[in-house]
């Protein structure tokens, strides 16, 4: 009698233990497939979404005329050219652009306030579809004085000009960034932005 009880007493611990050990074992790949489907959800967001991508910014104020280089403002103002290309499949939308510039030194260069440049946000297509040209021209914000004008075509001056670009995707309207900055002089001479900048 005392065998049977401690064999049965043995046998619940046993199946006590193993009660504790797959409910514990149900839990973990609950949580498991849970990672496993976020981890999913996010590649295909990753994946499946418009990327834009800033290549570069190039000054847009000179010509040649009669052999010599002219520099030929906006209304007094920079303008430079940026190439804005949809490497990601699908197409981006609420597409808005902001710039900011302005004439310094070399190491007196910073970052500025934003501004918006007025006009519709864009729609554009993915690459692929070959419908969007994705040069564009952007004018600065501030009017050049004829010293600044002067210095930078000396060399003595840089301009800092920056665009960031803000864009929304179909799966979750995520807000995604491309930014790209550039400081110039028009001897030409060029350097990359010194601060980082932002590409999501």
């Amino acid at each position: 009698m005392l065998r049977l009880t401690f064999g049965l007493l043995v046998a619940t611990l046993i199946t006590s233990i193993a009660a504790i050990y797959q409910a514990r074992s149900s839990t973990l790949s609950a949580g498991a497939a849970k990672r496993a489907s976020e981890v999913a959800s996010n590649t295909f967001r990753l994946t499946f979404r418009p990327r834009l991508s800033l290549l570069g910014i190039t000054p847009a104020v000179q010509s040649m005329v009669s052999g010599k280089l002219q520099t030929e403002l906006d209304s007094g103002t920079l303008r430079v050219s940026i190439s804005v290309p949809n490497t990601g499949p699908f197409p981006a939308r609420n597409v808005r652009f902001f710039r900011y510039d302005n004439v310094s030194t070399r190491d007196q260069a910073k970052p500025l306030r934003y501004e918006e440049l007025p006009g519709e946000p864009k729609f554009i297509p993915p690459k692929a579809e070959g419908n969007w040209n994705s040069s564009m021209l952007i004018p600065g914000s501030r009017t050049i004085t004829a010293v600044e004008l002067k210095g930078l075509e000396s060399g003595t001056l840089w301009a800092t000009f920056s665009v960031l670009i803000t864009y929304e995707d179909d799966l979750g309207r995520e807000v995604h960034h491309a930014e790209y900055c550039d400081l110039f002089t028009l001897q030409p001479a060029n350097d990359v932005c010194p601060w980082p900048v932002r590409n999501d």
